[in-house]
């Protein structure tokens, strides 16, 4: 071989041979420091270093000797030792930390932590109090309708009702402080497009105006639920936070008690599926703010919502007990879990086995099942297959060979599979070639050889594409659809 091999009949070394050499060494070396004086000497060194960065940083910016340092980046080091202060040089004569030391957090990082918790707590105070209630939204409303402008001459008498800046300031100046900061600033009257004569539609004004204080109340909502002030909510935080709205929400009366988790699991999972994609563990407080998944929950505030809307709102009790119940019929040997055979029944049986086979590949399972978690999100993708979110989990599930991207091998792959269920349902057959091209057609990707997720979601096709590889039903609801 490449490597030299010991030789078995040299006789191996005392295991006290080394001894009186080391004997020798440390006679011929009187001054050879100890540990203690190595450790010293490096923590001399580090002071030296020290000392350095801040003579430095004082050249940088002189104001640093006189004024203290309040701030210090989250994780490095040295923030909670002295986060109110200048950080002290390391002590030469100082013993390195044990491990129970590291642990305990010092007097200075605890009075960081209540101070990041007293000024979280002051500024949700503020945030509250910009809130408007019913009766102030409805003067602000009185007070602009009794200052409307009169038409110009060729204008509707009837038109769009308009005001002028001089009128709002008017308005403004009968409001309290804080709705005047707020919401009635030079500023936010400027926000709106304006006429030639300056000025802007009332409606959408105050519709800006409820709008404003409807998504800070909702902000303070969640934001209570951050315990640490990261601006993020985990699915346990999540959790607690539907479970505790719901009391509110008069369209989900009479929800029953023991299926209440099974609804907050339900609830919870459209936030994550479509917020978390990369499945970081958090959802941020922002974006839920800013996706109208929030809005669709909050719909749940009437009284009552029409069939068609429950039937179309995720989040209402119908939907909530159909997709639930279609679990349980799945589940045929009631283990509260689905096996591939199982899971191979949702939709009236067309998903192909390939397909189901890498799904339970790439998501987690439980001696081979998928829990309702799992479930839940294949349902999601299923049901909004035209989003982003959609398309990237099935195209994960398509990516076989992870190479990012989808070629001629995974489409015959997976449609082979869409052939023989055709023929065992007795339908026509096909030419997989034929279907292929047509495929590469649809999308149109940039490489002529290779589908990516991007290429997926810019042919506005990508649902019926996937529909195609995974479902036989699919792939001949679009071959009826396309002939005629």
């Amino acid at each position: 071989g490449r490597f030299r091999r010991s030789n078995p009949t040299t006789p191996n070394r005392p295991p006290d041979a080394t001894s009186p050499i080391l004997a020798t060494y440390s006679r011929a070396h009187p001054d050879r420091p100890n540990p203690s004086h190595a450790e010293r000497e490096v923590q001399l060194h580090l002071t030296q270093l020290w000392e350095e960065k801040q003579c430095a940083l004082s050249a940088k910016d002189p104001s640093l000797e006189h004024i203290p340092r309040f701030y210090f980046a989250r994780g490095a080091a040295g923030a909670s030792a002295e986060p109110y202060g200048q950080p002290q040089p390391p002590s030469p004569s100082a013993a390195p930390p044990s491990p129970s030391d590291a642990a305990a957090p010092s007097a200075a990082s605890l009075a960081r932590t209540r101070l990041l918790s007293v000024a979280r707590q002051r500024l949700l105070e503020r945030k509250a109090s910009q809130l408007l209630d019913t009766a102030q939204l409805e003067t602000l409303w009185s007070a602009l309708s009794r200052r409307l402008a009169r038409p110009l001459p060729g204008e509707k008498a009837h038109g769009e009702p308009l005001i002028g800046y001089d009128a709002f300031a008017q308005v403004a100046a009968e409001m309290p402080a804080g709705m005047r900061e707020n919401y009635m600033r030079a500023a936010h009257f400027l926000k709106f497009p304006a006429d030639r004569h300056a000025r802007i539609a009332v409606t959408p004004y105050f519709q800006w105006v409820m709008r404003r204080s409807t998504l800070l109340k909702s902000m303070l909502e969640l934001s209570a639920y951050d315990s640490a002030g990261s601006g993020k909510l985990s699915e346990a935080q999540l959790e607690n936070f539907i479970a505790e709205l719901l009391p509110t929400l008069p369209a989900l009366e009479g929800l029953q008690e023991s299926f209440t988790p099974f609804y907050v699991c339900s609830a919870v999972r459209k936030f994550f599926f479509f917020l978390d994609p990369k499945r970081r563990g958090h959802v941020r407080i922002r974006d839920m703010l800013a996706s109208p998944i929030l809005n669709e929950l909050h719909e749940l505030r009437r009284e009552s919502l029409g069939e068609e809307e429950s039937k179309n709102n995720w989040f209402s009790q119908q939907t909530a007990l159909a997709v639930y119940g279609e679990y349980l019929q799945l589940d045929a040997d009631q283990n509260g879990m689905l096996c591939p055979a199982e899971l191979g029944l949702y939709g009236g049986g067309g998903l192909t086995a390939p397909f189901i086979d890498n799904l339970f590949q790439e998501c987690q399972t439980y001696d081979g099942e998928i829990d309702y978690k799992t479930y839940l999100d294949f349902v999601l993708a299923s049901w909004y297959k035209k989003t982003a979110e959609s398309l990237a989990y099935f195209f994960r599930l398509l990516d076989v060979q992870r190479t990012g991207a989808l070629t001629a091998f995974e489409i015959n792959f997976f449609f082979r599979a869409v052939v023989s269920g055709s023929r065992e349902a007795g339908q026509e057959p096909v030419v997989l070639e034929d279907v292929r091209d047509e495929i590469f057609d649809m999308v149109k990707p940039a490489d002529a050889l290779r589908i990516t997720l991007d290429d997926l979601m810019a042919c506005k096709v990508g649902d019926t594409v996937v529909s195609m590889l995974t479902d036989v039903h699919g792939f001949w609801a679009y071959d009826t659809a396309a002939s005629h």
